[in-house]
């Protein structure tokens, strides 16, 4: 863990904005939409924390990580049948929201309850920090 803690620590804070909702078709997810800008700058600080890593730990620790680059999101409700997902789409009618995101949250799958837990949060101070 302390690994990722000095990864961590070398990362850019910045300011995440979230506007609207969408979906995923193939796994029923309804999520709150990020712009564009805070996609890239999660998945720019995301590839930096990589990049940190031996090949062999990412392997190991991180397992179907990398898949999620694509689009990132907040997840609202997960396996929804198309009829739920267009009751969403009637409740849910407009989001928007800004925030500081100035650490990162390590999780790890709970069985029992089959979602994620937060086992370590870890801070973003950036290029500036000194250790």
């Amino acid at each position: 863990m302390e690994e990722c803690a000095r990864a961590a620590r070398t990362l850019e804070p910045f300011e995440l904005e979230f506007q609207g909702f969408h979906h995923f078709v193939k796994s029923g997810a309804f999520y709150v939409h990020l712009t564009g800008q805070s996609s890239h700058s999660i998945i720019e600080r995301c590839i930096q924390f990589r990049q940190t890593f031996s090949h062999e730990i990412l392997s190991i620790h991180t397992e179907g990580w990398t898949d999620m680059f694509d689009t990132p999101h907040m997840t609202i409700g997960r396996r929804l049948q198309p009829h739920w997902i267009d009751i969403a789409y009637s409740l849910f009618k407009e989001f928007n929201a800004r925030f500081w995101c100035d650490s990162l949250a390590i999780r790890k799958f709970n069985d029992d309850r089959k979602q994620f837990d937060v086992i370590a949060e870890l801070p973003m101070i950036g290029t500036n920090f000194k250790p």
